[in-house]
């Protein structure tokens, strides 16, 4: 079920670097590779905000035990 959180700026960033890393690389970033370019201190602010973006269903989450484990929805 998608979630009904409202886009954040600091979501809004979060997916713009998820999407153009996806595009180049072909694989999702890793939580600790968000946090260092992004500038956060927290990784638990990344995780966060992922989070968030998986509940509206901005991204999906494949797995839950692995480094990359989420990849675009597809629908944007």
């Amino acid at each position: 079920m998608v979630s009904r959180i409202p886009m954040t700026p600091k979501m809004m960033k979060v997916l713009k670097y998820f999407k153009k890393y996806y595009t180049k690389y072909d694989m999702s970033p890793t939580r600790r590779k968000m946090q260092m370019d992004l500038g956060y201190k927290s990784p638990n602010s990344i995780s966060v905000l992922v989070n968030k973006l998986v509940d509206r269903g901005d991204i999906i989450k494949i797995a839950s035990n692995k480094a990359r484990n989420l990849e675009m929805n597809g629908k944007g």
